[in-house]
């Protein structure tokens, strides 16, 4: 049986994610595990150090960019129009100029300074999730979002053969230039998670040698099943981003019915050998960072 592996999951998310590791591990699946903050990324490499199948990402998501929270910022639509989530953001973006300091180092700084302090301690070989977001609920930090990208790809292209798990929303077009002019797109490798932007952009990172993570919900939509089709075999992977909730319960079983069901939509949209060539690709991105 062709093996499942996923490689984008908040294992850190999940109350008991030692069992998923485990029995993930009894069953061959790898799991790269991207955490949001460098906080969770500590605490994960505690919790799962044992796990010979896990891979744990440094994280610095977008939405935790000066100290926002998943509570606060996850994109959830409600009831509220397009007009009054753009006018929230607005009334946020004024805010933060209000309160920004005449002098001194600003907090997106300190936030900075203290990431790329721990990426030089620790230079992880695994970096995600990190990107932009800039859709309404978000867009209020963007020049903060913009700069801590920037800061963490210059890092990366620095050290040179990091891996990174990228989320952008409504700024691919940004976070692929961040990657190119920082020379993170040429010197490291580059996954896009759940790709939304343009199909010309698409063309373009496929050019630049970038991979995609393949979700439920990029094959929930008709333009997300064209690009699964545009994307070459060997540059497509599988994910979960699972689990839906931060702080919940999960199982491995849920999670593995996740990925059987994003392998059966590829396949019928690719043909069933592209899974094998999948494996081999997952397998050959995380176990050098496994095996570290």
């Amino acid at each position: 049986m062709t093996p499942m592996h996923d490689m984008h999951c908040h294992l850190g998310f999940m109350d008991n994610g030692e069992d998923v590791a485990a029995e993930a591990l009894d069953a061959g699946t790898l799991l790269f595990a991207n955490a949001v903050t460098p906080a969770e990324w500590l605490d994960a490499r505690e919790r799962f150090s044992r796990f010979g199948n896990v891979a744990i990402g440094f994280g610095m998501h977008p939405w935790w960019v000066t100290g926002g929270s998943v509570a606060e910022t996850v994109e959830d639509g409600g009831a509220k129009s397009q007009r009054e989530r753009r006018r929230e953001a607005q009334q946020r973006a004024l805010e933060l100029m209000q309160d920004a300091p005449e002098g001194g180092e600003s907090e997106a700084q300190t936030q900075r300074n203290q990431v790329i302090e721990l990426l030089d301690v620790h230079d992880p070989i695994l970096i995600g999730e990190v990107g932009l977001d800039f859709g309404w609920n978000h867009i209020s930090s963007r020049g903060e979002q913009l700069a801590m990208f920037d800061a963490i790809a210059s890092w990366a292209a620095k050290r040179n053969g990091k891996l990174l798990s990228i989320h952008a929303v409504k700024a691919s077009r940004e976070a692929f230039g961040i990657l190119e002019q920082s020379g993170a797109l040429e010197a490291c490798t580059c996954v896009f998670h759940w790709f939304t932007g343009p199909s010309d952009l698409l063309k373009q990172a496929v050019q630049a040698g970038c991979f995609f993570s393949c979700g439920p919900r990029m094959l929930a939509t008709g333009k997300g099943r064209e690009y699964v089709k545009a994307i070459p075999a060997d540059r497509l992977l599988l994910e979960t981003d699972a689990p839906p909730q931060q702080g919940m319960p999960y199982s491995y079983s849920e999670l593995r019915a996740e990925l059987e069901h994003v392998a059966a939509d590829v396949a019928a949209l690719k043909g069933i050998g592209i899974l094998e060539t999948i494996a081999h690709t997952s397998e050959s991105i995380l176990s050098p960072a496994i095996a570290r």
